[in-house]
């Protein structure tokens, strides 16, 4: 695909966040158009005259269930407590001491067997990794992983096929600790290292766990901005020219027209009441009233549909 048109398309997408940030207030648009701390802090609109009646907000419950997934950041975990889920992209031992018993098995230097592990050998290892508590890991010897005796923790997995772990030291292929408990020894040697977590996968990042309530809900009628400013280099040099009067396409049932331009470009989006659109819910949304600098529009949603949000890695249950 052309870069262009990839470049053209992210900015549209920025567009369209500047129309609708700071607006959403759910919980679940949170995780989607930002931090509820941004949205509280935002400007509120002005209420639209002669919308109707107030509308109850749409009530959801999110259909959450322990697992792990692969994000743009790698590995993460999902789990629930009754009244949250959470989104950890910390690794799964964060937090943890871990306590290994390791045996060395084979040195390699230059392609030639040595003795005592020095940092550029290649080293071949066995080796059983518990908790504090005594619960197994993860290890290389199928024996262990299969005794039913040995406690196993939440984070064990039985695997496929079991053999010894080649590595080479110094290119940080394995955690610190482990790497400076292999440092020095022998073929044959077997030791016994605990690590504190600074050695292992480091402490719990909590900037790193997203929580949302398992109950949510959102306004039925929310609102967009009615004009778009951005600055005129940054709009030119992905959009092109920007001559007054032209229509630009934010998204395929939204349009906005150029209406100034100077330092900035000025955009009015040009939607009028019955229009419907999509502004990234997984549902359609219909205007329903247009003021001088906000365009108020009402979700079209209803109880028991079953809805995914693309930020989510679940779907949703609309309450009512």
């Amino acid at each position: 695909m052309d870069s262009g048109k990839r470049d053209n398309r992210t900015w549209i997408w920025f567009l369209v966040f500047i129309m609708v940030g700071g607006v959403l207030a759910s919980g679940v648009l949170s995780s989607i158009f930002g931090s509820r701390e941004e949205e509280e802090a935002a400007p509120q609109p002005e209420e639209i005259p002669e919308t109707g009646p107030e509308l109850p907000p749409i009530k959801l419950v999110h259909n959450v269930e322990n697992t792990t997934i692969i994000t743009a950041m790698g590995m993460a975990r999902i789990y629930t407590n009754g009244t949250h889920a959470f989104i950890d992209a910390n690794p799964p031992l964060a937090g943890k001491t871990l306590i290994f018993e390791i045996t060395m098995l084979n040195i390699t230097r230059n392609g030639i067997a040595a003795e005592v592990a020095q940092e550029g050998d290649v080293v071949t290892v066995d080796y059983i990794g518990k908790l504090e508590n005594g619960e197994l890991f993860d290890t290389t010897i199928e024996e262990v992983a299969s005794d039913a005796s040995i406690p196993k923790s939440e984070h064990f997995t039985l695997k496929d096929s079991y053999q010894p772990f080649t590595f080479t030291l110094g290119e940080g292929e394995v955690i610190r600790g482990f790497e400076k408990a292999v440092l020095g020894m022998r073929v044959n040697e077997t030791k016994t290292v605990t690590l504190p977590p600074a050695e292992a996968y480091g402490e719990v990042n909590p900037m790193l766990i997203d929580v949302i309530p398992l109950e949510d809900e959102l306004p039925r009628v929310e609102y967009l901005r009615r004009y778009i400013t951005v600055p005129r280099e940054e709009y030119e040099a992905i959009m092109g020219s920007a001559e007054p009067g032209a229509t630009i396409e934010l998204m395929p049932e939204i349009k906005a027209k150029i209406i100034r331009v100077d330092a900035n470009v000025t955009l009015e989006v040009q939607l009028s009441p019955g229009d419907v659109v999509n502004v990234g819910y997984p549902w359609n949304s219909t205007v329903i009233a247009v003021s001088e600098d906000r365009i108020a529009i009402r979700h079209e949603v209803s109880a028991g549909e079953v809805v995914q949000f693309s930020s989510l890695p679940w779907n949703t249950t609309i309450v009512e």
